[in-house]
């Protein structure tokens, strides 16, 4: 079996819980190299994983001619330059979101990729998740009719200084950014990217003056469908929650866990439950799903989803939100 010759760069919590362990589990992927800003933890990292080469610099990465597939999870500030000397250097990439800092970086990266002939994915793991996949799937065949509101949130509870280091340290963006940036692809996914008309957003500081830590979204379309996403770090309660509803003239259909309601009474059920150990193996599994479909795709077996032109629509639409939030309006997507 020919394997891809694969490196991971940003060795960061993410990258050692679920990507590497993942990438070593797959038969068609040979672990190559590690690339992290820290020479300490990048050799502990590798020893653990059993990679045998390590560096601090990309471009040791990016002149050995056996790669051909990188794997980038480093913190988000440093995504397009470091994407486009990947991209550049002719590798094939999955990028953990966000791509770039908004869409014309976006486009920059998406024209590059082009050029070069490398497949991109953009690192949207939801949308691998398995009750995720099966919503898409109803939505798509007709079974909820036409779908005219969708209301998604991923709301997390208050941390306090453990939260508040995470935001000093820099490298951590707003909450919109940081788990809107989600949301907003999922119901776009779910629209199949049908256009936007207009956006508002309601941001708010309760715990950092810096970053938002509460974001209150409507998105509404072209075709008069609306969607709302609520998503924060700092609520008071006592359990994190995530889900995503979509309502159409026929039917609806909600995740964590699946359920499909039909207008003739039909409700369906995924096996399991939504306790915190059911919900940590289906995001294990969206981690695995996606890479997955990744070598698949490079390898010419599967389309790329998850594409750099889409995600670059998921930062007009977030830049347009960012926009709405600090003059308090609604603002109109420009297209």
């Amino acid at each position: 079996m020919n394997k891809f010759k694969t490196a991971l760069i940003g060795a960061g919590e993410v990258a050692q819980n679920f990507h590497l362990p993942l990438l070593r589990s797959m038969p068609n992927v040979d672990l190559v190299a590690l690339g992290d800003r820290t020479i300490g933890k990048g050799r502990a990292v590798a020893q653990k994983f059993s990679i045998p080469f390590v560096t601090t610099r990309i471009e040791d990465i990016c002149e050995r001619s056996d790669i051909d597939t990188v794997i980038l999870t480093t913190p988000t500030d440093l995504h397009y330059n470091q994407a486009e000397m990947i991209l550049e250097s002719g590798k094939h990439l999955l990028i953990e979101k966000p791509v770039a800092s908004g869409y014309q970086q976006a486009m920059i990266l998406a024209e590059l990729a082009a050029k070069k002939g490398v497949k991109v994915m953009v690192g949207m793991n939801h949308r691998f998740r398995s009750d995720a996949k099966m919503m898409k799937n109803y939505v798509a065949n007709g079974d909820l009719g036409q779908v005219y509101y969708i209301k998604a949130g991923w709301m997390q509870k208050k941390e306090g200084i453990k939260w508040q280091k995470k935001i000093e340290d820099g490298n951590r963006p707003g909450v919109l950014t940081d788990l809107g940036l989600s949301l907003i692809d999922s119901v776009l996914w779910l629209m199949d990217f049908k256009e936007v008309a207009s956006v508002h957003a309601s941001n708010f500081h309760r715990i950092s003056n810096d970053y938002e830590d509460i974001a209150v979204v409507r998105i509404s379309f072209t075709n008069g469908s609306v969607a709302v996403i609520e998503c924060s770090w700092a609520i008071y309660s006592g359990e994190t929650s995530y889900f995503c509803n979509a309502y159409g003239n026929l039917g609806s259909a909600s995740v964590n866990p699946f359920r499909l309601n039909t207008s003739s009474g039909d409700i369906m059920k995924e096996g399991g439950s939504a306790d915190k150990k059911s919900n940590a193996i289906v995001h294990r599994k969206s981690y695995e799903s996606e890479l997955k479909h990744f070598f698949y795709a490079v390898g010419g077996h599967l389309p790329v989803i998850s594409t750099i032109e889409e995600a670059a629509i998921s930062l007009k639409i977030l830049e347009a939100l960012y926009t709405s939030a600090k003059t308090d309006r609604e603002v109109v997507v420009v297209y």
